[in-house]
């Protein structure tokens, strides 16, 4: 580490402990120590599905794979799903929660992450905003409603559109309730729009 570098942590260190308040923001990156890998850079999600299709990650998170090819986009999701639920906060997670606790005039957390992993570090949803939504909720692809749901979604292979996700309002194809690239039917739930109501009152 440089005498720069140094300064540099140091600094960070002293603001943080003279704050009053704190805006954590976090992307991809967040969690890569929790074996999770990003969309892009050296880090970035190797699928054997998609590398079989000789595509990315920017390729497969697009809502016209749910109406072109249900099936394929749903053998993705559902192991990137399955990738979240099991995946463990790092101690970075812990060490933020902790500064956050200690903030006089409060905190708050502003991720653009799908994999629900702030929640599992216990810090207070009033004050989190999952900005892209969580790919452990569901929505209808129409969408029908501004309805969100959990649903359990295996990861084997699919051979019929009647055995992928449903709505369980009006029966069409149900996706992951996630703001995908070039995505005109992202639902902002009750639960989504009081996180964006939160940040922005505090």
């Amino acid at each position: 580490m440089t005498d720069g570098e140094n300064t540099s942590y140091e600094t960070a260190a002293r603001w943080i402990q003279e704050a009053r308040a704190l805006v954590v923001g976090t992307g991809a990156g967040m969690g890569v120590d929790s074996g999770l890998p990003t969309f892009r850079g050296r880090h970035a999600l190797v699928s054997p599905l998609l590398k079989r299709m000789n595509m990315e990650y920017v390729d497969i998170c697009n809502p016209k794979w749910f109406t072109e090819n249900a099936g394929f986009a749903w053998e993705f999701w559902a192991r990137c799903r399955q990738e979240y639920a099991r995946a463990t906060p790092h101690e970075g997670y812990h060490i933020i929660r902790r500064w956050a606790e200690a903030m006089p005039w409060g905190s708050f957390c502003f991720t653009t992450n799908i994999d629900s992993q702030w929640e599992l570090t216990d810090w207070a949803p009033e004050r989190l905003f999952e900005r892209h939504g969580s790919a452990l909720f569901v929505q209808c692809s129409q969408p029908c409603c501004s309805l969100v749901w959990s649903d359990v979604v295996r990861t084997s292979k699919r051979k019929g559109r009647h055995d992928l996700p449903q709505c369980e309002w009006c029966r069409a194809l149900a996706r992951p309730n996630v703001f995908m690239f070039s995505d005109m039917g992202f639902v902002r739930d009750e639960r989504g729009t009081a996180q964006q109501q939160n940040y922005k009152h505090w």
